[in-house]
């Protein structure tokens, strides 16, 4: 039987926890080795941490604290350097605060804090809470008193209350000794955008730019010494630019602004004696940079997936390509016939030469007339697969004729 592993938010897997022969272990930050971020331009982080911890063998369950309080726990990736079976992954999040601490100590004498009005002297009286339900009740001597003045003291916070969010592991270790934990995440809160300084030469006839990027952080959690890479779109994929072409009117004034290609991936979920069919839920696409290191490229929802059946998945946009559509010709023959032409370029500010794949999904019943480039006919669209070269440009024209 197939176990189905959950992510729990702000709760405990009761069943799980109960099993555990180890007491809870604390990894801090202080334990960290690496940490790095990849910050894209719309609000959105990767995180990636390293964590190192000595595990005995057995079950053990971990306190990770010093995680982001925005992170997208669903997006929660950990691997472990040595064999160890996850049993569960808990985030609770930050709890810490007067309601609660007055909640935790509920029927338990604690001291109330008062300010003599006359003298300034601080006194302390003992005083116990009943209720923090609309209001606070508490007994102080042999009466109920409602709101009552002062400052609460409290001898420490109770283990279930924390400052800062905390993501507990359980987990079953076959190997004792020093363990790498890599927790990887998706957060909110964090964001960057450029900005340029320009310095004009008038003599020389130069410009000088120099670029800086300004980055904020709205997590209420530190990242020191943190490694940061920064994203202005997505990377590495295959590419597809759609068009519904106006074969039925003339476009009047000049190109329109440019398209940036969908990036788009497939697969199967194939046909085996162990192949299920997959539930329909959120994908979060994976793929390695320029340097080796595995980024968040993008992510897509998608339905029920039988076996057999393909999936595709729309993983945001290509930043570096650019398409400019232009009608360049447009003629009317009768009521019911027309013709058009067109004019695409493409445009690569990338490093790579990439390959776009050019649909455009022509209305009515169509034919076309000429192309300066080879096209094929794909579910009632036209189709072209052009290649850019690394910064550099691309483009073809054709002529369709259309009838309504």
């Amino acid at each position: 039987m197939r176990r189905l592993m959950a992510l729990i938010i702000g709760g405990a897997l009761a069943a799980t926890a109960s099993s555990y022969a180890q007491a809870q272990q604390n990894v801090t930050v202080a334990d960290r080795t690496a940490l790095a971020l990849t910050i894209y331009g719309n609000g959105l982080a990767l995180v990636k941490d390293r964590r190192r911890a000595e595990l005995p063998i057995g079950i053990n369950e971990l306190s990770l604290s010093g995680v982001s309080p925005q992170m997208i726990a669903d997006s929660l990736e950990l691997g472990f350097s040595k064999p160890v079976r996850l049993l569960s992954r808990t985030l609770r999040p930050a709890n810490l605060n007067p309601r609660s601490l007055l909640e935790a100590h509920i029927g338990k004498t604690v001291e109330l804090i008062r300010t003599h009005p006359e003298t300034g002297v601080e006194m302390s009286i003992a005083a116990t809470p009943i209720s923090v339900a609309n209001g606070v009740i508490a007994r102080i001597g042999t009466k109920l008193v409602t709101n009552p003045a002062g400052r609460w003291a409290f001898p420490a916070i109770p283990d279930h209350l924390r400052a800062k969010a905390a993501l507990v592991v359980g987990l079953e270790s076959a190997a004792a000794g020093q363990h790498d934990i890599d927790i990887r995440y998706l957060s909110g809160g964090l964001s960057w955008r450029a900005a340029y300084t320009a310095n004009w030469d008038r003599r020389a006839g130069t410009l000088k730019l120099a670029a800086w990027a300004a980055l904020q952080n709205s997590t209420a959690m530190h990242f020191d010494a943190a490694r940061v890479s920064l994203v202005a779109g997505q990377v590495r994929r295959e590419l597809v630019s759609e068009s519904h072409p106006a074969v039925f009117s003339r476009v009047r004034g000049g190109a329109k602004q440019p398209s940036h290609p969908a990036i788009r991936l497939s697969f199967e979920n194939p046909k085996s004696d162990t192949a299920q069919p997959l539930p329909a839920g959120t994908v979060r696409l994976y793929g390695p940079d320029s340097s080796g290191a595995q980024q968040f490229l993008g992510e897509d929802r998608v339905g029920d997936i039988p076996i057999g059946d393909d999936v595709k998945l729309n993983a945001g946009k290509a930043f570096d390509v650019r398409v400019f559509r232009h009608q360049s010709d447009f003629r009317r023959q009768d009521r019911n016939k027309f013709e058009a032409a067109y004019e695409i370029v493409l445009v690569n500010g990338g490093t790579k030469a990439e390959t776009v794949k050019i649909v455009e999904a022509v209305p009515g019943d169509w034919r076309l007339m000429d192309s300066d480039q080879p096209h094929t006919r794909e579910n009632n669209q036209a189709v072209w697969r052009i290649t850019v070269p690394a910064k550099g440009k691309a483009g073809f024209t054709y002529r369709v004729a259309v009838r309504n």
